[in-house]
């Protein structure tokens, strides 16, 4: 009887959260990815704008302050597009972001501007601007898996991608529209949209060969 007496006073302790909206300095209420960088601060993508937050204020990043969605490739001190899908920090404390509409941005660790990479005409370029997922292998190599496009090996050193696409041939990624990315190891897992799960052996992509197991 004294067992479930505690029990019962453990499992009815309250939840307590601390919670942060537009009216305490966020940029949007709808938050799709958080990470936190070499200095300390949080960084949060929204609907609305990138956000980093100091623990007190939050500092914003975005294209335009009164219009959603609009492209600003002008503004190196900003990102290309409104909505983040996703972020990843990179082993030099640079941070990725990816956008909906707006391709792939860098965030130097040591530089307060945005690079920028988009979808370009003929090779060395990344495909899709729709970047879903975004992780880093442990050879220094960014995964980038879009939307609209299938999945990118990224070369921070060069600058150059080499694209994944789906054709229906057992060594080809099994659909374009990519859901979640994970590199273990010397695999990379990869989550499509309604098409499965494939886990590729990046040691033999870097010999120039892909297999997907």
């Amino acid at each position: 009887m004294l067992l479930s007496i505690c029990i019962s006073s453990v499992v009815a302790q309250p939840y307590y959260f601390k919670r942060y909206e537009v009216e305490n300095g966020l940029s949007s209420n709808t938050v799709f990815c958080f990470l936190q960088d070499h200095k300390g601060f949080m960084w949060f993508g929204t609907v609305d704008g990138l956000n980093r937050f100091d623990g007190f204020t939050f500092k914003l990043f975005r294209p335009n302050r009164d219009v959603n969605l609009v492209k600003n490739n002008n503004n190196p001190y900003s990102i290309f597009d409104n909505a983040v899908n996703t972020l990843s920090r990179d082993k030099e404390g640079g941070i990725w972001v990816g956008s909906f509409f707006g391709g792939l941005n860098y965030y130097p660790k040591h530089y307060n501007l945005f690079e920028k990479f988009f979808p370009a005409n003929g090779g060395g370029s990344h495909s899709g601007h729709a970047i879903r997922e975004i992780c880093k292998d442990q050879y220094g190599y960014i995964w980038v898996g879009t939307e609209d496009a299938g999945l990118n090996k990224f070369n921070p050193k060069t600058g150059i991608s080499i694209s994944l696409k789906s054709t229906g041939a057992k060594t080809d990624i099994a659909y374009t529209n990519i859901h979640g990315l994970l590199a273990f190891g010397i695999q990379l897992w990869i989550g499509t949209f309604q098409h499965g799960l494939d886990i590729m052996d990046i040691a033999i992509l870097t010999t120039g060969q892909t297999l997907v197991l």
